[in-house]
């Protein structure tokens, strides 16, 4: 499956969120307070990653506008982030403050290790000649 690279970075936040609640669900008591601490803090930080992806893919017929979509898109990611931290503490009761950023860190992270081990570089014309000439070899 082929995904645009910023794509890629919140497809892994998305299943490293859901696996760490998955894991951590059987061992939370108390009526799940951890486990969607762990989804919100998560969601937190992926879902503006996810706005910041969009706006980056979209066309841009300039290089004036590429960057002005870049910096719109920062401050949006950045508006979005501060509306969601505002909404979870002041409407979500109890949560569980260490497993919120610990899921928020982590998610964080992704933008660090997804580009090391899953490539995301475009490939140069001659990387993109040899692959054409081995296909056409087979």
């Amino acid at each position: 499956m082929h995904f645009k690279i910023p794509f890629r970075i919140v497809l892994v936040q998305l299943v490293v969120l859901i696996g760490l609640a998955v894991a951590y669900l059987p061992f939370d008591e108390g009526g799940y307070v951890r486990t969607y601490s762990i989804l919100l803090g998560g969601l937190s930080s992926m879902l503006p990653s996810a706005f910041m992806a969009w706006h980056l893919t979209r066309p841009a017929s300039s290089p004036g506008k590429a960057f002005r979509k870049l910096v719109y898109g920062e401050i949006g990611k950045l508006v979005m982030t501060a509306v969601i931290f505002t909404a979870v503490f002041i409407f979500i009761k109890p949560i569980d403050i260490l497993f919120f950023f610990s899921s928020l860190v982590v998610s964080m992270l992704c933008h660090v290790f997804v580009p090391l081990f899953w490539q995301t570089s475009v490939p140069l014309p001659e990387e993109l000649s040899a692959t054409q000439t081995s296909d056409t070899r087979n």
